[in-house]
């Protein structure tokens, strides 16, 4: 009986797949193709990512991990297991190995390769509407003791601190008054939590209102006041 070979190699070691060994037949055929390097948009002011139309947060890795397996072109590759580990490389520049195990022509297949993500920097719908001036509501205090009024404004510029995965949640005008202030803020959202925890804080009375400032594919567009108003001493 003649010895079985690979017609390109001439190895006479199996297994052999459509006549040829098993490391020629995979060298030919590409069961798994990844590009040697992504570029993802990357704000450079709220440090978030776009991937499938949706701005998220940089850190992220899970949702970058799918978007990546998204791209990868796969031919006849059964039981595949992903595995996908980031390192960040050098600055807008992030780092992934990919490793891949799977069944390929009835043949255990493991293949791994690093490649790199660029990070293309640019400004986020959200971003560039502040930068332009933009918010949807106004928050406004007011009070008679000036004590009350510092203190307000101090626990406001906390809260939005505290918010920093909304890029909105930003004062783009300040208006100081006798008896306390007007905040133009990003997110009317925002406006009416922080209005509430002053509210609470104060034990004061708080009153909204909305302003129609338009239409946007049929929908209104309202823009929210939200007032506060307290007199007495702030509880301890």
């Amino acid at each position: 009986m003649l010895e079985r070979f690979c017609p390109k190699c001439g190895s006479t070691d199996g297994p052999f797949v459509e006549g040829f060994c098993k490391d020629c037949y995979l060298q030919d055929h590409k069961m798994l193709v990844i590009p040697d390097k992504f570029e993802i948009d990357f704000c450079k002011k709220c440090n978030r990512i776009k991937l499938k139309n949706e701005w998220l947060k940089y850190e992220n890795t899970e949702e970058i991990a799918d978007y990546l397996l998204d791209k990868l072109k796969m031919e006849e590759l059964r039981k595949a297991n992903f595995k996908i580990k980031f390192t960040p490389k050098k600055e807008n520049v992030l780092s992934a190995n990919i490793s891949v195990k799977g069944i390929f022509k009835g043949l255990p297949v493991a293949i791994e390769k690093d490649l790199e993500l660029k990070l293309a920097k640019t400004n986020c719908p959200d971003c560039s509407r502040i930068a332009g001036g933009y918010f949807e509501g106004i928050l406004q205090v007011r009070s008679d003791n000036p004590n009350q009024i510092e203190k307000a404004k101090r626990l406001v510029d906390s809260f939005l601190k505290r918010q920093k995965d909304n890029p909105l949640a930003k004062i783009i005008k300040r208006i100081s008054l006798p008896n306390g202030f007007d905040y133009y803020i990003g997110s009317k959202k925002v406006v009416f939590q922080a209005a509430r925890e002053l509210k609470e804080e104060f034990e004061g009375r708080m009153s909204t209102s909305n302003t129609l400032m338009g239409l946007k594919e049929g929908q209104e567009i309202k823009r929210l006041t939200a007032c506060v108003r307290f007199d007495e001493e702030p509880r301890d």
